[in-house]
């Protein structure tokens, strides 16, 4: 044994010099790499994680059957949380709860792109139009014809930036794949300068 100091708390602790152990597993001699604490080491128990993996299947109960998984997989497929379990789980790490709190620098326009609110528009708006371009009629997902997957975008017809009252109104919002929505004259940095008083919606 040696003193080290860890490099979390800066206290020092006792480190083992490459001593061996049993695994509690398969009974095999093996050594404990040099650096571990002495409550670590008296932890390891197994020399690798198959061994640690096969010893908690043993003294779990008997493993599920491939029917029972299959069952239990349709079960679950498709199930979403509602609006409000989205909503309180959001609330649960944001602001102050969040570890990546930085005092409230975000804007308003970077809170409302980024709230439950914008995120349940959007799928609303895909619902509504089935999930397809309204200009050129692909379907999200995959495309066999073109070979490549086949993006999405919830587009806002009046530009987010300049109607917010019309921010999270499902009538202003539209289906388009990425191709038809790189042609709009909203689309990024075009919003900014496109001109309001003759807009072309």
């Amino acid at each position: 044994m040696a003193l080290t100091k860890d490099k979390k708390t800066g206290r020092f602790v006792k480190t083992t010099f490459n001593l061996s152990k049993k695994c509690s597993y398969c009974d095999k001699k093996f050594f404990c790499k040099y650096g571990l604490s002495s409550i670590q080491f008296e932890k390891k128990k197994f020399c690798s994680r198959q061994c640690s993996s096969k010893n908690q299947i043993g003294n779990t109960k008997k493993p599920h059957s491939e029917e029972w998984k299959k069952q239990n997989s349709l079960r679950h497929k498709g199930r979403r949380c509602s609006a409000e379990t989205r909503r309180k789980m959001g609330d649960w790490q944001r602001g102050e709860k969040s570890k990546w709190w930085k005092g409230g620098v975000s804007t308003q326009y970077q809170l409302e792109r980024a709230s439950i609110e914008c995120r349940l528009w959007r799928e609303s708006v895909f619902t509504r139009d089935n999930y397809t371009c309204v200009w050129c009629s692909k379907k999200g997902g995959w495309s066999k014809e073109e070979k490549r997957q086949v993006v999405l975008n919830a587009d806002h017809i009046k530009p987010f930036k300049w109607f917010p009252e019309l921010r999270f109104a499902i009538d202003n919002g539209r289906t388009l794949c990425v191709d038809c929505h790189r042609t709009t004259d909203t689309y990024g940095a075009r919003s900014v300068t496109t001109d309001l008083a003759t807009p072309n919606y």
